[in-house]
């Protein structure tokens, strides 16, 4: 029995080519699971940090303003160190907003560790008396500070982390 070849075509050649072509498209199916497993495995492998509002305590009285210290606590559950967030603050007086502003800072946070970040804010009285008329006269204004931390770290940047905090402010040091 004689074989049928048509001219410039090998069959014996072609057959192992589209084993081998089978063979490489398994090992590639095989490894696209592994990568879109891994993938989401990642994902699960960094633990977001825990925020919590610890106080507010007033830094300093004085004739001309007043300095608060806001304190939170982060903590980190992973089993690697990361790096202090960037705080993003809003101050409310009787629910306006009155000042904001960043903070930012270069230490990290330990693995498995709580650190206490402090947040300074201060104002004077003529820039609260001209911006909330309302209060003078006033011996108390109710306050609350709004707080957004996002993390400098992979898979954390895009992620906002929020929490609140409430109380009364003296207007009068006296």
């Amino acid at each position: 029995m004689q074989r049928s070849l048509q001219p410039g075509r090998n069959q014996d050649i072609d057959k192992p080519k589209s084993k081998k072509a089978m063979k490489a498209l398994k090992y590639l199916a095989i490894l696209a699971v592994v990568l879109v497993t891994s993938c989401q495995s990642v994902g699960s492998f960094i633990q977001d940090p825990r925020i919590s509002f610890d106080s507010v305590e007033i830094a300093g009285i004085s004739l001309t303003g007043i300095d608060l210290l806001a304190y939170v606590e982060v903590e980190n559950p992973n089993s690697f160190s990361i790096p202090m967030p960037k705080v993003d603050w809003e101050l409310f007086i009787n629910n306006v907003s009155f000042i904001n502003g960043v903070m930012e800072n270069d230490q990290t946070i330990m693995s498995r560790a709580k650190t206490r970040l402090s947040i300074p804010i201060s104002f004077r009285y003529d820039s609260l008396f001209r911006t909330f008329t309302s209060l003078v006269g006033r011996r108390e204004a109710a306050y609350k500070i709004d707080l957004g931390l996002r993390f400098p770290v992979l898979l954390l940047e895009q992620k906002l982390f929020t929490s609140s905090y409430s109380g009364i402010l003296p207007l009068t040091p006296w």
